[in-house]
């Protein structure tokens, strides 16, 4: 899952916390720093969700799967007349 989401992340670009740093003062507060950083999405992230989520339309491979798919749906409609 965090690997899913760390694609998502860079997929979308966008403000990510890098670093937080906590600092303890003598009366005893505590101040909470947090480091962000902007980063452009990144298209190859974005490239690899699609072909992977939506392989009949964005696989190198579409046309092949299209065809399969195809194929499947023949055998069923023949199966579906068969078993009447």
């Amino acid at each position: 899952m965090r690997a899913i989401a760390a694609i998502r992340s860079a997929a979308a670009g966008g403000p990510r916390t890098v670093k937080t740093t906590k600092t303890t003062h003598l009366d005893g507060a505590t101040t909470e720093i947090k480091e962000t950083r902007f980063f452009q999405p990144e298209w190859v992230a974005a490239a690899w969700l699609l072909e992977r989520r939506f392989p009949e339309d964005w696989s190198k491979n579409r046309q092949a799967i299209r065809g399969l798919y195809k194929a499947v749906r023949e055998l069923q409609e023949q199966a579906d007349l068969l078993a009447v």
